[in-house]
């Protein structure tokens, strides 16, 4: 039968493709670390900043404080935008894992760009 999963194309273009589990001894590399550790930073920060802004509808907060959260707010963007640190890790670039080259390559979504 002609389906579209039947389809070369289609599998090619539209499929995911499938992921495996990093075995425990994989080398993740200082980028791969650093992206992880600057997005859960932000998403710590950014939630703890959200919280404060629901209860500041409710709560008089004093200009300093606005001007506090205003910082974290920031700073919170700032480690967001450190997370494309992992498109210059070996997970986007060719890495040699156990006498193999594995090339990959990374890039934004269609949306994101």
């Amino acid at each position: 039968t002609n389906t579209p999963e039947n389809n070369d194309c289609f599998k090619k273009c539209f499929l995911p493709t499938v992921c495996f589990q990093y075995p425990d001894d994989f080398p993740i590399d200082s980028f791969t670390r650093s992206a992880r550790a600057f997005g859960v930073l932000a998403a710590i920060i950014g939630g703890i900043c959200m919280i404060i802004l629901w209860f500041s509808a409710c709560i008089a907060m004093e200009v300093y404080m606005w001007r506090i959260v205003s910082g974290f707010i920031l700073l919170s963007c700032f480690f967001e935008g450190l997370t494309f640190l992992m498109f210059n890790s070996n997970l986007c670039n060719t890495l040699c894992y156990e006498m193999v080259d594995i090339k990959s390559k990374c890039s934004l979504a269609w949306a994101a760009r």
